[in-house]
């Protein structure tokens, strides 16, 4: 993500060569005031290469918002069809958390975690650096009129994507990994079940061996859980 970041340092560097000639050599027009045509003119030289900087970094936005859109329909499809293979009928089959299928999908879920995390902190960098470089503009100016224009004529319109709407995508991967978790504590509970009518485990072990399992699903990532689950010993749960 850092080709595609804001390029606050250029931008800097030239309101500050601008600002800097200008006060050095002030361009007097009769009726105005030097300052007030030396602003207007870097105004307009600053304005279009701001629009083409949050262009760059939206159209980048827009990009990966699509991407993590598509990789959780791929999760949520496979989800469905890992769901649907978990029949009644399948309960002997080996522990659904040693399938390849589930293993990929909890890797998948907590990259995609991992990504909207990273995403949301790249569209913060993004818009504080606008905020930054526009504050910068008007303390070495004493202009507002720069900010107020990118604020309305850029930051504020519907095109705009420096700040993406991530709740449907945390909603979605929320739910989710919840049907993971759940699809792994309802298949032990299960075998569980038909392992102390076989072998007469304590019901009292089995109870608390369930509980240990249950708070490591309902608190901790699947991987978590996995860990927890390898902890007891065999026949115990």
């Amino acid at each position: 993500m850092v080709v595609d970041n804001v390029d606050y340092n250029g931008l800097k560097h030239l309101i500050k060569e601008r600002t800097t000639n200008i006060r050095t050599n002030p361009v007097t027009i009769p009726g105005q005031g030097p300052s007030s045509d030396a602003w207007t003119q870097l105004e307009a030289e600053i304005f279009p290469i701001l629009g083409q900087q949050h262009d760059r970094v939206s159209l980048f936005i827009r990009s990966k918002h699509g991407e993590i859109n598509r990789r959780l329909d791929q999760v949520e499809r496979q989800l469905k069809r890992l769901t649907q293979q978990l029949k009644p009928e399948t309960r002997n089959s080996p522990p659904v958390q040693q399938t390849r299928r589930y293993a990929r999908l909890v890797q998948d879920t907590e990259s995609i975690s991992l990504d909207i995390q990273s995403f949301s902190q790249f569209a913060n960098t993004q818009r504080l650096a606008f905020k930054k470089i526009l504050k910068k503009y008007q303390k070495w100016t004493g202009s507002a009129n720069l900010q107020s224009r990118v604020n309305k004529e850029i930051l504020s319109q519907p095109e705009s994507f420096l700040k993406p709407d991530l709740s449907p995508f945390l909603e979605r991967l929320s739910k989710a990994t919840s049907a993971l978790r759940c699809m792994v504590v309802s298949k032990r509970r299960n075998q569980a079940g038909n392992n102390v009518a076989e072998n007469g485990t304590s019901v009292t072990l089995y109870q608390s061996n369930v509980a240990k399992l249950q708070e490591a699903a309902e608190q901790k990532s699947p991987l978590e859980f996995d860990a927890a689950f390898l902890s007891i010993p065999l026949g115990h749960v």
